[in-house]
């Protein structure tokens, strides 16, 4: 009874000794893996102001969770995502883009609409092929 119970405790212990190393590891990773997928998202992201991928930013929002931000969040999913042609501005607005040539002009103008460019789903497609390698890594 006494080999049992001293049997049990060795296991719990190993238990608990890999339980510990692997939250280490998926810390590591988590952590690695925002820092490049906001690294991506920001050398794919549309160069045309580079306003955008300046608001790229890393986070770590709780144990286990990390993400990356990006903002404007409207203009950022327009860019992901695509968009229908829609009016721009309000009756005597004036707008202007010179990164892009345009304007200045007496709004509402209407936007042609524009295709997805899906620079944040690229970048995490790329770091979601490299979770398992960098854990493993991080595990050792």
């Amino acid at each position: 009874m006494q080999a049992e119970i001293g049997v049990q405790a060795e296991w719990t212990s190993h238990l608990e000794q890999f339980s510990e190393r692997l939250h280490v590891a998926a810390d590591r990773t988590i952590v690695a893996a925002t820092q490049r997928g906001s690294f991506l998202s920001q050398v794919l992201a549309p160069k045309k102001t580079l306003k955008l991928a300046a608001t790229i930013k890393p986070g770590l929002y709780g144990p286990g969770v990390g993400a990356w931000s990006v903002g404007p969040l409207k203009y950022a999913l327009a860019q992901e995502k695509g968009a229908v042609p829609h009016e721009i501005g309000i009756d005597g607005q004036v707008l202007a883009n010179k990164a892009e040539g345009f304007g200045p002009v007496v709004g509402p103008v209407q936007h042609p609409g524009n295709k997805g460019i899906h620079f944040l789903l690229r970048a995490y497609e790329t770091i979601k092929g490299e979770l398992l390698r960098d854990l493993t890594r991080n595990f050792e």
